[in-house]
């Protein structure tokens, strides 16, 4: 990869000339269908998410005293500046780890983009048609940036890349030129953080850095807004992107720009879980069914990942300090909830279902194998059960459950929509949920999106 082969600011003017060009009858159906999941998705995971204990605090500093401002809390009345909006509704958004991904760039761009889109789309009283084009148009961006990097880093690469993309999108919703367009991305630049190490640590911090890159890019777009202009090497300059954050394939940044969209590669969860614990939850519950095995029956198991799964989900199972976030990117815990209960569900990574002691008794028996000629991201993974009767019994995944290769169909995305908005601050009726559900799916009919509030399920259904 190199970091830079054309004249300085050349594909910084490339990609805002044809970002600022784009129009929705530009967008391809395919994109259209994608922005439409991406929104119906982050807006049902976000209010399942609303729940979370460890972060009620946090909500009660943003909502106290609300009511001031322009953008809509989506699990709630309250209305809040577009940054703490963004930054809030993002925040919801990652909680469970139950949002679409990338599953090849490995990044969650929806949680960024979406809540910076529908804050500004607010302030902007945008149509849903430029809603759609700038989430398509974000998560692009976003997608782009991570398949172009040599992702060796130990940077977060959903709120590194993310903040680039949701400052297109928000930039593209409030009908930005190219000056203020490349102000904008320039400024995400001085706005770029994120790390790996809250996931390495089980941290409970992990879900924030997304919900910074939110607030983050709706900052920059409003700057940029107010006339603060940027640096125009943001991306080739000599501290620009390329040179700071990772090694970049600049063709592949802005091969089939405009024409190509990468949300289209964007794929919704089956689990509430961490990615790479996804063919081991599968491998495990391949086991339970196939074999009708107990936790009773198990005297040893193993579980074998990649060295890049191990870095993310292996470790001890320690849920006292954080049980949510261990619940989410604990392999151990994974294996041993889909072998005693027969599932992963939203239900599964409650606090006080990760405390467990039954679950947790097995978790800490699992143990952790790295393969080291696998070199895959998210699989395989295989589970070994050795049992009391001396035999052994494996299972092994290659395939990402919910990737494209094998996605969820329409009837498991509505109904994984439904399970969400049972799962929030008070179940809601399923005709609020149709409703809903009919009114994302024709989201380029509405002229104006100034109140999010007025289609949101919670209203629908008061």
């Amino acid at each position: 990869m190199n970091q830079t082969k054309t004249a300085p600011g050349a594909v910084e003017n490339l990609l805002v000339d044809r970002a600022a060009a784009l129009r929705f009858e530009d967008l391809p159906a395919a994109a259209v269908a994608a922005s439409r999941r991406s929104l119906l998705d982050t807006l049902a995971v976000a209010w399942a998410g609303a729940t979370t204990m460890e972060d009620k605090g946090v909500r009660r500093m943003y909502l106290d005293g609300a009511d001031r401002g322009e953008a809509s809390y989506w699990a709630g009345r309250e209305r809040l500046s577009p940054e703490c909006a963004a930054f809030l509704n993002g925040l919801d958004a990652a909680a469970l780890d139950f949002d679409t991904v990338h599953h090849d760039a490995l990044i969650h761009p929806d949680i960024v983009t979406v809540p910076v889109v529908l804050a500004l789309a607010e302030r902007a009283r945008a149509s849903g048609e430029r809603v759609l084009l700038a989430i398509a148009a974000g998560d692009d961006l976003s997608c782009r940036l991570s398949l172009a990097s040599s992702r060796s880093t130990q940077w977060f690469d959903t709120s590194i890349h993310g903040v680039f993309g949701a400052t297109l999108a928000g930039g593209l919703v409030l009908g930005f030129d190219h000056r203020d367009l490349a102000n904008a991305l320039a400024l995400a630049l001085c706005l770029t953080s994120g790390t790996k190490q809250p996931i390495i640590e089980k941290s409970h911090s992990k879900r924030y850095q997304s919900a910074f890159a939110a607030r983050n890019a709706a900052s920059a777009v409003l700057l940029a807004a107010s006339g603060v202009s940027g640096a125009s090497g943001f991306l080739t300059g000599h501290a620009g992107y390329f040179a700071i954050y990772d090694r970049f394939d600049e063709d592949a940044v802005l091969s089939e720009y405009g024409e190509r969209f990468e949300n289209t590669s964007i794929a919704v969860k089956k689990y509430p879980n961490c990615l790479c614990n996804y063919t081991p939850i599968a491998a495990a519950l391949r086991l339970r069914e196939s074999s009708g095995v107990s936790a009773d029956d198990i005297a040893s198991a193993r579980v074998t990942v990649s060295a890049y799964m191990n870095d993310t989900i292996g470790g001890d199972f320690e849920p006292r300090n954080d049980p949510s976030v261990a619940g989410l990117f604990s392999v151990k815990y994974a294996v041993a909830c889909a072998i005693i209960r027969g599932r992963m569900t939203l239900a599964d990574v409650r606090p006080d279902a990760v405390l467990d002691p039954m679950v947790g008794a097995l978790a800490r028996r699992v143990e952790v194998e790295v393969e080291d000629t696998w070199t895959g991201f998210l699989g395989p993974a295989r589970v070994e059960l050795g049992l009391r009767d001396g035999s052994t019994i494996r299972a092994q995944v290659d395939r990402v459950p919910g990737s494209l290769r094998d996605p969820l169909g329409d009837a498991e995305f509505r109904a994984k929509v439904r399970d969400c908005y049972r799962h929030g601050r008070r179940a809601l009726d399923g005709s609020a949920i149709d409703r809903f559900l009919e009114t994302v799916m024709t989201f380029e009919r509405i002229q104006d999106v100034s109140n999010v509030a007025k289609w949101l399920p919670e209203r629908l259904s008061a």
